[in-house]
This record gives C-alpha cells, structure tokens and sequence, in this order.
C-alpha cells in the first residue's frame, strides 16, 4: 500500500519536472506540469494517514491543492487555443473546493484529540465523514463539468477559426487528452462498484494515474511541436522577413521530423506549389513553422534551396498531368501553368533540370 502510494508521489513529481524543463518551456506546458503534479498532492495526505503522522497534524487534511487539478485542465485547454487567461478576484470561483477544503482542516484541528483520532482511523479504512464525501462529490461534478466546457472549447474553436496544419495537430492533441482524462474519471467512479474503497483509493487510483501520465509524458515528447508555442497568429496577413541563418540552430530532431511531417502534409493536402507566387516566408507563415527553421528544413532534410523543393512538386504535378488522359488535350505551356510555374521558360528549364529531359521528350516517352 505504502510502497505504490510512493512510488505514485515520486512519479508524478519526477514526470512534472520533465515536463516543466523542457526546452519548450511554454505557459502551457508548466499548466501540464502542474496537471501532473497536483495529484501527487492527494497520494502524500493518504501516506500521511497511513503511517498516522495527520493525528499529529490534522490541520494538513485541509491542504489537498489537488482540487485545483480541473481548473488547472481548462486553463491548459485555453491557452493551448491561444486564448488569454487572466487571472483576478473572479477566479476564485474555481478554488471554491480548495477553501472549502481548508476551512475543513482548520475545522479538525480545533477538535478534541478524541475526535482527530477516530477520524484518523476512519479514513484509513477509507470511511470519510459526510464532509469529505460532499467535497468528494463537488470534486467530481467539477471534473466532468469542465472537462465537458473544455471540449465545447475545442469543438467551438474549430467552427469559428480556419486552422493552419499546427492548430489542427493541437486540436487533435486536446481532443485525445480530454476523453482520455474523461475515461479515466468514469474508471475511478466506476471502481467503486467492482473493488472496496479502501482498494480503490490506494491502489487502483495510484496505478491509473501512473498509466495515464505516463502516456501523457510520451505524447508529449514524441510531438514536440504541438506543446510549443511559435506565436503565431493565424490572422497576421504580413509576410515574415526573417534573415536569421539556421546555422548553429538549437533546433532538436524532435522538431524537426514534427516539422517535416507538418511540411509534407501541408504540400500534399493543399497543394500550396501551384501558386506562381508562393515564396519562403508565405509557406512558413501557413504552416506556421518560423521561416529560419522551414529554410534549415528544406535544405538539410530534402537538400535543396526553396525553388527547387517547389519545383520539384510542380515537376511531379506536371507528369501527372501528362499522363492523365482527362488532360492529354492540354498543351505543355497550359500544363505548366495549371502546375504552378509562372512561364512556359521556366517550367521548360526546370523539368529539364530535375528530369534531364525536356517536357515534350518525357510526354512522347
């Protein structure tokens, strides 16, 4: 009992502290550390029952802060939808459990000892006090009904914004992350009917919250790029006109092969090539990958210069078309176009550069 409990403790903590270092070290991701964290905050008062230190120090039961866990969970939700979060007198709203909480161990150490000692023995057969159960109860309403608010956040984002390739990987992220956080309080409820509390509240809760922030953590490093923060607006029109060389970047390979699975799927889906006019700075600002790092993408991934991993694309959109039969009608100069060049010359010099054949020897071919 003692063993797992501490072994959740530490887990938690260690897993907040990875995530709380990391090099992108947003507000968000301290938000997610937090999320981690403040469970570990319910396991150590449960310790303290068990090895009978909260006789000593009842007061401490009223400083379960992993009541603050939901709205710690919408604050996470809105900043990740760039969305502000102030924070003023209003807010207090949301620690309404915590206080209540509070008020409740200040209420306990004013017992007799008489009464600290019965309550101690209780709780550690997981029999609560009329008290603790209401708190319990708000706890879990407060839960579900955030997370719900939190998920009509995301649905609503997704109606009102047109989302860049990053935004949706994000949306993606939260939508996975809320039901995984709803499935896990449905199973904690759900225990209760299948295992004792005193089973539940040691054993079972410890080893769920274990799994799942587990597979928090790895999400979360295997996808770097949907917890950093570029700020980036998607409703900035400007071009960016960065001359910041890439050499020397501390861009890490996480990044980098988010970035080029972000690139890939951008010039696959939207086909942003056939547009004569696409230049470095619009692509970087529509896939919202920071124009220095796109430059350093093509050219150490794909080792080319910008108009040459362009081309490359309209060189391929043009075979297709050459071979599409719907398109046989069409002459070499309206291929080129309707491929992305801006001249009959230059898609003539490029396909003869990328092919080693002129576009009329590939089509007689």
């Amino acid at each position: 009992m003692l063993t797992l409990n501490l072994f959740t403790i530490v887990n938690l903590i260690v897993l907040a502290l990875l995530m709380g270092v990391r090099k992108v070290n947003t507000t968000a991701n301290k938000v997610l550390a937090g999320i981690i964290v403040l469970p570990a905050f319910a396991f150590f008062i449960n310790y303290l029952i068990v090895i009978d230190f909260i006789e000593q120090m009842p007061f401490l039961l009223g400083f379960n802060v992993s009541f603050l866990w939901a709205p710690f969970v919408l604050w996470y939700v809105k900043l990740m939808l760039r969305q502000e979060v102030r924070m003023n007198v209003g807010k207090v709203f949301h620690a309404i459990p915590l206080l209540l909480d509070i008020a409740f161990g200040i209420y306990v150490e004013l017992q007799p000892e008489a009464y600290v000692r019965e309550l101690v023995g209780n709780l550690q057969k997981s029999i609560f006090p009329w008290q603790i159960e209401a708190l319990n109860s708000m706890m879990l309403v407060q839960i579900l009904s955030y997370l719900g608010y939190s998920f009509y956040l995301v649905k609503k984002w997704k109606a009102d914004n047109e989302t860049n390739v990053l935004m949706s990987l994000k949306l993606k992220w939260l939508k996975q992350f809320l039901t995984v956080l709803f499935v896990l309080n449905i199973l904690l409820v759900l225990s209760y009917t299948v295992f004792t509390p005193v089973e539940v509240d040691y054993y079972v809760v410890p080893i769920l919250y274990d799994v799942f922030y587990f597979w928090v953590v790895y999400k979360s490093f295997s996808s770097s790029g949907i917890f950093a923060d570029f700020k980036y607006n998607i409703n900035i029109k400007e071009e960016i006109a960065s001359k910041e060389k890439y050499s020397g970047s501390a861009l890490k390979r996480e990044q980098v092969l988010l970035y080029r699975e972000l690139l890939d799927g951008y010039m696959e889906a939207r086909q942003p090539y056939k547009d004569p006019e696409l230049s470095l700075s619009k692509l970087a600002l529509d896939t919202a990958i920071p124009q220095h790092h796109l430059s350093q993408l093509i050219n150490q991934e794909f080792g080319k210069n910008f108009f040459d991993f362009v081309n490359v694309y309209r060189i391929d959109k043009a075979k297709e078309l050459m071979k599409d039969k719907s398109t046989g009608n069409l002459t070499l100069e309206a291929i080129g176009a309707a491929s992305g060049f801006g001249s009959a010359t230059a898609f003539y010099r490029a396909f003869k550069k990328h092919t080693g054949i002129t576009p009329s020897n590939y089509l007689k071919n």
